[in-house]
């Protein structure tokens, strides 16, 4: 009988759960359950989490008889090889061909080095996923926001991510930057998050001068983009309401914040005069770094929060 079945396999190492599940259809629907939660796969309603433990397990799971369609998807990629990542990438495939809704959200972090993050990437947008997250390492704040569609957005795009955060400089290198590039010209984006991008000032000048996002409403930067690129930005955005200074790893000395304020004088003088970003509603950095962006953008006729 399955029961007494189930109660011999139930004291198996998880080598062996996993090899009976290839036997027959029978065995598979007894084993599948105890392999899957002995490797620490569990889909929890909605979400799914994965690992380099779970990867392999994915397509095993696509056909048990209690899969279910995730609406958001957090991979940790610490420890993962080409062969996870395959894994991973049918299982994403799988989906694509199966879901009757977009996934809502992606959350990957802390992918080893050459990792083939820009294929993971392009199947995440051809989900038609609304957020994507990356950060090199897991972090409490990894939390998912997914902005509604602004009325008058076109949600039948081929990309349909509104918010896009990247904490790493590895979007940024040369196999995954023009993909990058290409997701932040063709995506309906309302939320923006570049940290820890590795970026110089002018590397960050070529690429805010190459993007418009027109439903953009939150933006967030590393302190190292110039304060005059992020308002040249900013002025034709004008639907943004809330931008945050991300510290980043750089210590300014005294001397550039002093720097910075006598450059204040010289764009107090060069203002535009339609040059205000009327919705700005919210900032958040240091105090040098605002007056110099406040100084080419002028202030909103309110600020409600000023954070510092």
């Amino acid at each position: 009988p399955n029961e007494l079945v189930l109660m011999i396999v139930q004291h198996l190492p998880a080598t062996d759960l996993r090899s009976i599940t290839q036997v027959s259809c029978l065995s598979k629907d007894l084993a599948a359950p105890l392999y899957l939660q002995s490797i620490g796969l569990h889909a929890e309603q909605t979400w799914l989490r994965v690992n380099a433990q779970t990867c392999l397990a994915l397509p095993l799971y696509t056909r048990t008889t209690f899969f279910c369609v995730p609406r958001f998807l957090r991979c940790d990629l610490h420890g993962t090889g080409d062969h996870d990542l395959t894994a991973l990438k049918i299982f994403l495939q799988f989906l694509k061909g199966v879901q009757s809704k977009p996934m809502t959200s992606v959350i990957c972090f802390d992918a080893p080095p050459g990792l083939d993050l820009a294929s993971l990437f392009q199947l995440v947008k051809d989900l038609g996923c609304s957020s994507f997250s990356y950060s090199s390492s897991d972090t409490e704040d990894s939390y998912t926001i997914v902005p509604l569609p602004l009325p008058g957005s076109n949600t039948s795009a081929g990309c349909n991510l509104r918010r896009l955060s990247v904490d790493s400089p590895m979007f940024f290198s040369p196999y995954v930057a023009s993909l990058t590039l290409a997701t932040l010209r063709d995506s309906p984006l309302t939320d923006l998050s570049l940290t820890h991008t590795g970026l110089s000032g002018i590397q960050w000048a070529a690429l805010l001068r190459n993007v418009h996002l027109p439903l953009l409403r939150m933006l967030t930067v590393d302190i190292e983009c110039p304060p005059d690129v992020l308002a040249e930005f900013l002025i034709p955005h004008q639907n943004v309401g809330q931008v945050w200074i991300h510290p980043g790893q750089t210590v300014f000395s005294p001397k550039l914040q002093i720097h910075s304020s006598q450059k204040l004088s010289r764009q107090t003088s060069q203002q535009i005069p339609s040059s205000r970003v009327l919705a700005l509603s919210v900032l958040g950095g240091p105090p040098w770094y605002l007056i110099s962006l406040l100084a080419t953008i002028h202030s909103a006729p309110y600020i409600r929060n000023l954070s510092l």
